[in-house]
């Protein structure tokens, strides 16, 4: 295609219109010619829609941004443009289709081995960026350049951190840490949105009392096992074991698999939690029952505030890095703990229920 109408046309679903606007804006502020509905009313004004954006999608354009996520995925006339790309792409074989992500929802035809843009870690300045070098051919289009500019505080793709682990800056080991827990915080918002409107579906029915506060107690046993199996990825031995000890680097394998048993015990607190709401028990109980879940609020709030924190504290590390001499680091605490005032609550219920029981 000697002269292409455009240099690049959007695909998306409206559901993340702002981003796309903003994207759309900076690229024809760079004098790209860029497909945008937008700015295309006038000329798609009486025309049959159907036919016209095939011709666009499939012939008018150099290169096709696909904005993927699970709106994406469900709608008609974002599938209309997509299988027109895809058809464009396969007849030339070529890097027609620049995929990028708002979500890891399977988009058809869109293989996982293809590269893209993680749009959760990405600006719609560095995207336009992105695509600018990749029009021009740019020299400075490196793993390092394409990364957005923060990948260095939260990689959270494959593609992201098998660049970090390339490069290899100053701290890249908690960069990467960084990266794998900010990315298991993301697959777990499902459950996170479950826990906060305290929603949960029925997983057993307990009908007798004495064995449903039996049970109650026994999940209580099983929430210090999670607690205490948390805490030794803190440990010294866990921390060296994937860090390395003091002026070695560390191992990526162990900060990838340190990272992911650290979410499996986030994922562990919100699984506890939906278990006792989960349970069926008598109207006598139930007040007890989302008390003990309610144990969990604050351990949940704590990790999640942990993750946000680490990755903030990351950008004055890799800053003073860069500037100073010798050793730079960074001290953050964390302390798990339950709200006392839950705590008090679930004593006193707990109480009451096992004097009805007559065990009092």
């Amino acid at each position: 295609m000697t002269d292409p109408e455009y240099d690049v046309c959007l695909s998306f679903a409206d559901e993340q219109r702002a981003y796309v606007d903003e994207v759309a804006r900076l690229l024809r502020q760079n004098k790209i010619k860029v497909f945008y509905d937008r700015y295309e009313q006038v000329n798609l004004w009486g025309k049959d829609l159907y036919e016209h954006l095939d011709s666009v999608y499939r012939e008018q354009a150099r290169y096709c941004i696909i904005f993927a996520s699970e709106q994406y995925a469900e709608k008609v006339w974002t599938s209309h443009e997509r299988k027109s790309a895809q058809s464009r792409a396969l007849i030339e074989n070529a890097e027609y289709i620049l995929p990028t992500r708002f979500d890891d929802t399977e988009i058809p035809g869109l293989r996982p081995t293809v590269g893209y843009i993680d749009l959760r870690t990405t600006t719609p300045e560095q995207l336009a960026k992105m695509f600018e070098e990749k029009l021009t051919g740019s020299q400075s289009a490196t793993p390092e350049a394409l990364a957005p500019a923060n990948y260095s505080l939260a990689p959270v793709s494959d593609i992201e951190q098998a660049a970090l682990l390339s490069l290899r800056p100053t701290a890249w080991e908690y960069i990467l840490f960084a990266g794998v827990i900010s990315r298991g915080k993301i697959k777990l918002q499902p459950k996170l949105r479950d826990h906060r409107i305290r929603y949960a579906r029925r997983v057993r029915k307990i009908s007798d009392k004495v064995e449903a506060v039996d049970y109650m107690a026994d999940r209580m046993d099983g929430a210090l096992g999670i607690a205490e199996d948390f805490m030794k990825i803190f440990s010294v031995e866990a921390q060296e074991w994937a860090f390395g000890p003091r002026g070695e680097p560390g191992n990526s394998d162990n900060i990838i698999h340190l990272g992911n048993r650290f979410t499996d015990s986030y994922e562990d607190f919100l699984d506890w939690s939906a278990d006792l709401r989960g349970t069926s028990v008598d109207d006598e109980l139930k007040e007890l029952y989302e008390l003990g879940a309610r144990f969990m609020d604050q351990p949940i709030q704590q990790v999640g505030d942990f993750i946000d924190f680490y990755v903030s504290q990351l950008a004055d590390v890799t800053a003073k890095a860069a500037s100073e001499e010798g050793e730079v680091g960074v001290q953050i605490d964390f302390v798990l703990s339950i709200d006392e005032a839950v705590s008090g609550q679930y004593a006193t219920e707990r109480e009451r229920i096992m004097r009805s029981l007559g065990f009092q």
